[in-house]
């Protein structure tokens, strides 16, 4: 315990005495999220969602080619489902929105005003809310059903675990830097929780396109 309280205050406390160097990074874009299923047969059904996500962090020099990047995030995931048979097509769809608190260590370098850079860590979210679409369409009728999600029924779970894997650019406009951010991320816990009415386990998945703002905390 006293162990992960010093690292905590070390990510938190680290910017102060590298003012001049850290940068507040702002992330906003698209998440095409997914579910990875352990069935092979519903998995080829499942379809991507676009969706949206913002982020703020800091980016801490810890070496010359590495930096720390802690974040507060705003993410939308989800999955849909779509079966058919010969009575007609049903889509099931789940839209999750999540709080994450990502921390990447960043391999960065330069080529002349250019700055790449290649990114890693862990990730840990919290689920805000969320709602469940059905759609049921056959050659007679429609019917469409929408019901906000309830963590306590147990039928999915509140938080996942998981990693991050990115990479990006990045230049220098004025005292700004601008630039594109691209990261996969997936989890390692499951969605569903013991009452789900899926028959199978699921794991959120999704590619992250972002653009960037990094403004210096220095100013100098």
């Amino acid at each position: 315990m006293k162990r992960l309280i010093v690292f905590v205050s070390f990510i938190f406390l680290y910017p102060f005495f590298s003012w001049g160097q850290s940068v507040i990074e702002i992330r906003y874009g698209l998440n095409r999220a997914i579910w990875r299923l352990d069935d092979r047969i519903f998995e080829d059904f499942t379809y991507t969602l676009d969706r949206r996500i913002a982020s703020i962090g800091i980016n801490i020099p810890i070496h010359k080619m590495f930096s720390l990047q802690p974040e507060l995030g705003y993410v939308q995931k989800g999955n849909k489902l779509i079966l058919r048979d010969t009575s007609g097509t049903y889509t099931y769809t789940e839209k999750l929105n999540f709080i994450e608190l990502p921390v990447l260590l960043k391999f960065n370098f330069k080529y002349e005003r250019f700055t790449f850079y290649i990114s890693a860590g862990p990730n840990i979210a919290f689920a805000l809310n969320g709602k469940s679409d059905y759609l049921e369409q056959t050659s007679t009728s429609s019917f469409s059903q929408e019901d906000k999600i309830d963590f306590s029924a147990k039928e999915f779970k509140k938080s996942d675990f998981g990693i991050i894997l990115g990479t990006g650019a990045s230049v220098p406009i004025w005292k700004l830097r601008l630039g594109v951010d691209i990261r996969y991320s997936y989890a390692l816990t499951e969605v569903l929780d013991e009452n789900s009415i899926y028959p199978f386990k699921a794991f959120s998945k999704g590619i992250q396109l972002c653009g960037l703002i990094g403004i210096p905390l220095s100013w100098d």
